[in-house]
């Protein structure tokens, strides 16, 4: 979590075209890996990366920054990218949990909520790690319309954890990095009007678990 190059992560932003819906928003996937900085990406060259060819590959097709910043742990950086804002100003200044902030505040507009005028879906599929004022349903009272994943900073196991889906509270043991792909492409694939998705991994904050065999 102190890692100076370790915010909330590598952050993947894919603005994909909608060719079938005329005059209207492109669809937007934003992919969060958690606790990632430039010394774990390949591309980044850093001399101990670990092998990561999918995200290089998506690097040498699209734009590789080099000069950006983010907050050395979680909330913050999580605050900031869906409000435009910094920590001093929404409050939200330390990752969240324990001691400190409750909550990224009610009052905070983020993207969903200027997104849905324009008639753009909004989901939060994984980690949200921004408070739990409003319990299960607080994304979804942030203004998201869609929210499945869990609302802490960590999982006591990936293999093994709380899932919060329309509003329940269930325990599950799929592997929680499979979880959030299976549950982002299921909304893409039940989602007929634009939409906006938050593919928020919990990977690769602790617990640090080897994933399922099928997946090395």
């Amino acid at each position: 979590m102190n890692h100076p190059l370790a915010g909330c992560g590598v952050i993947a932003v894919l603005a994909l075209s909608t060719p079938a819906v005329a005059q209207a928003p492109g669809n937007v996937l934003l992919i969060v890996a958690d606790d990632v900085g430039v010394d774990g990406i390949g591309c980044y060259g850093h001399p101990n990366a670990a092998p990561t060819p999918v995200i290089d590959g998506l690097a040498a097709q699209g734009v590789r920054f080099t000069a950006a910043h983010v907050c050395p742990t979680c909330s913050p950086t999580r605050a900031s990218f869906l409000t435009g804002r910094h920590g001093f100003r929404t409050g939200v200044g330390q990752a969240i949990g324990g001691v400190g902030p409750e909550g990224l505040p009610a009052s905070e507009v983020i993207l969903p909520e200027i997104l849905s005028p324009a008639n753009v879906t909004s989901a939060l599929i994984g980690k949200w790690h921004l408070g739990t004022s409003q319990g299960v349903s607080t994304p979804i009272f942030m203004g998201f319309d869609v929210f499945t994943g869990a609302l802490q900073g960590s999982m006591s196991s990936y293999h093994q954890w709380m899932k919060i889906k329309n509003g329940q509270t269930t325990l599950t043991t799929t592997y929680a990095t499979t979880d959030v792909v299976n549950e982002s492409l299921e909304f893409i694939q039940a989602t007929s009007t634009p939409w906006f998705l938050i593919a928020s991994f919990n990977a690769a904050h602790s617990p640090y678990e080897a994933p399922p065999s099928h997946l090395h």
